[in-house]
């Protein structure tokens, strides 16, 4: 049976003669059940319940398990084949189950939530309405929600539902009202009336609170709509420009012009550059006190992701990186306005010196040394440490080497301070990304990592593996190597 259906379900994605009919195979009525209970979401068919528990439970957690990073749209099939055929996407409006996520002034609309031990952390829901429900309680002849005004996403892979987009401000009071009656955002809101729960969010700021696939249907949403609000005139001749193709295309009007123009997409690289056990972290100046990320910069005309990574790690701190070593973790969509993070991992060499024989001498003789022949004694005076950051004060407002070590004590103490009330991190700490973005991801992962040389090697033991460190028997100094304060 389950073959079965998803054999019928690939068959839908081929052209089709009238796609206003594809539409119809694509979310059948009878086939749906208007219970949510009876709807099985497709994360539980691919992992079983369990699973798809665990999935929910980790809302804003860079990778839920799927290998689908935080803020990517998962839960929905773009269908972008059918953006172009108005008889298809007009169809797909007009489904008694068609939903709308609603904006005012490029804010979302959202919905409070109550908590419960099977989805921690998701405290907001995008606050969608049915489509007809508006519609319905229009006065008059005139639709407040004109098709020429409606963004198509795709559709909820948990249901088939079309899911569109819309900013509502002409009529945001009849859009409230519909969302006060959807027995979908009722039986989410629970306690208290759903008109008082209803408010508007910053789709970057409330993605974290909610759960991964509402994040990502409002971060798409978000996006498209402002790269909409963006584009109202030509850039070749400066006429009005039209939306067109369900939202994702504007052309020009001008008959004898004609230029179509694209969502923008503005792909950045976000690198961790590491030196043995040390990594390199960034403040911006725009950012709270003590809160530290990854490098990072957009890529320029004509330039390689690895080029990129290179010149704005030069640029924004001065260290330079080894090319050879520049290598791809992973991306996440950064729809905030339209960015596509690529992140990296690159290594820098350590700077080398020899200290003096005197201070060697007395050293090699101080209480618990053992005595060393004249090349161990050669060996153990060079000393390794990360090359100093020299900042471009209009990049960065600080730049520093942290432990590994320390980082990992530094993981769990404080959330990001832009998303959790504004605390202040006290001095001597730190604050990284949230769990959901790609740059606590990319320290995560290195601080999991084993340390090249752990601290505290026994004298008697074997030599470690070359390290950001003193290569004689001294403990790897764990506070961040800088003479500059955290503020």
């Amino acid at each position: 049976g389950k073959m079965q259906a998803l054999a019928a379900a690939s068959s839908t994605r081929a052209p089709a003669p009238s796609r206003a009919r594809d539409i119809a195979r694509r979310v059948p009525r009878a086939s749906v059940d208007p219970r949510p209970s009876a709807v099985l979401c497709s994360t539980t068919r691919r992992f079983g319940a369990r699973r798809a528990e665990n999935v929910a439970a980790r809302a804003a957690v860079f990778d839920g398990g799927d290998g689908v990073p935080f803020f990517a749209l998962s839960d929905a099939d773009r269908a972008s084949e059918l953006r172009a055929d108005t008889e298809a996407i007009l169809a797909a409006s007009r489904d008694r189950r068609a939903v709308l996520l609603p904006f005012v002034a490029g804010r979302a609309l959202v919905v409070a939530v109550d908590e419960d031990g099977s989805r921690p952390g998701v405290r907001f829901a995008p606050a969608e309405v049915r489509l007809r429900d508006v519609r319905r309680s229009a006065d008059g002849d005139e639709d407040p929600l004109a098709f020429e005004r409606l963004s198509f996403l795709g559709f909820r892979e948990e249901d088939g539902a079309p899911v569109f987009a819309a900013e509502v401000k002409r009529c945001e009071s009849l859009v409230r009202e519909a969302v006060a009656r959807n027995p979908a955002v009722i039986g989410r809101v629970g306690r208290g009336a759903v008109d008082e729960a209803i408010a508007t969010k910053d789709a970057k700021s409330v993605g974290p609170e909610m759960s991964r696939k509402d994040a990502g249907l409002l971060a798409a949403a978000a996006s498209l709509l402002r790269w909409q609000r963006n584009t109202r005139f030509c850039q070749k001749c400066g006429s009005p420009v039209k939306i067109v193709k369900s939202g994702h295309k504007a052309q020009c009007a001008n008959s004898d012009c004609r230029a179509p123009y694209y969502p923008t997409l503005m792909p950045a690289v976000l690198t961790l550059c590491t030196c043995g056990d040390y990594a390199l972290l960034g403040r911006n100046s725009k950012w709270p006190r003590g809160f530290y990320s990854c490098l990072a910069g957009f890529v320029d005309q004509s330039e390689s992701l690895e080029q990129a990574v290179a010149r704005e790690v030069l640029e924004e701190s001065g260290v330079v990186i080894d090319p050879s070593t520049v290598r791809y973790v992973t991306s996440q969509p950064w729809p905030f306005p339209c960015q596509l993070m690529v992140g990296f991992r690159a290594e820098v060499a350590p700077k080398r010196v020899t200290v003096s024989d005197a201070v060697c001498d007395t050293r090699r003789t101080r209480p618990g040394s053992r005595n060393t022949s004249n090349e161990e004694h050669a060996q153990s005076c060079e000393v390794s440490f990360p090359p100093t950051p020299t900042l471009d004060i209009a990049e960065l407002r600080d730049a520093r080497w942290f432990h590994r070590d320390w980082l990992r004590a530094q993981l769990g103490k404080h959330v990001d301070p832009r998303e959790g009330g504004g605390r202040e991190i006290p001095v001597g700490e730190i604050a990284l990304p949230g769990r959901h973005a790609l740059a606590r991801y990319l320290v995560e992962r290195w601080c999991d990592e084993p340390n090249v040389a752990k601290p505290g090697t026994s004298p008697d033991s074997p030599p470690p593996p070359p390290s950001v460190a003193m290569t004689d028997d001294r403990e790897i100094p764990l506070v961040p190597t800088t003479n500059r304060s955290f503020a």
